[in-house]
């Protein structure tokens, strides 16, 4: 989503009995006074499944998102046991959001 010169927006949980689980993160664009935008794709399980999938960026990588940023942001699901590398190129800075699932009860 682009903010931009404004959007109205919030977050809910649509369902009555699913609790929702959200995790959000702001970036700042490279520029002020952008159009608002919206875009929205399914990245599947499988996709990410052990790696680091690329699912946003500045149009440098095919298939992701658009954001007005130099910046990508990846996904993966890992299982116990699995690792990933991730070899950050000179100046790139890195976020690392580490997300485990509740287990099921029972």
């Amino acid at each position: 989503m682009t903010a931009g010169t404004g959007v109205v927006h919030s977050e809910y949980n649509a369902s009555a009995t699913e609790p929702v689980r959200l995790l959000q993160m702001w970036i700042e664009p490279k520029q002020t006074s952008l159009p608002p935008g919206y875009a929205q794709k399914s990245f599947p399980a499988e996709a990410r499944r052990g790696l680091l999938l690329p699912v946003v960026s500045n149009g440098s990588i095919e298939g992701t998102l658009p954001i007005h940023q130099d910046a990508t942001m990846r996904v993966g699901s890992l299982a116990a046991g699995d690792s990933v590398v991730h070899r950050p190129t000179v100046g790139e800075r890195t976020h690392l959001y580490v997300v485990q699932r509740p287990r099921a009860s029972g």
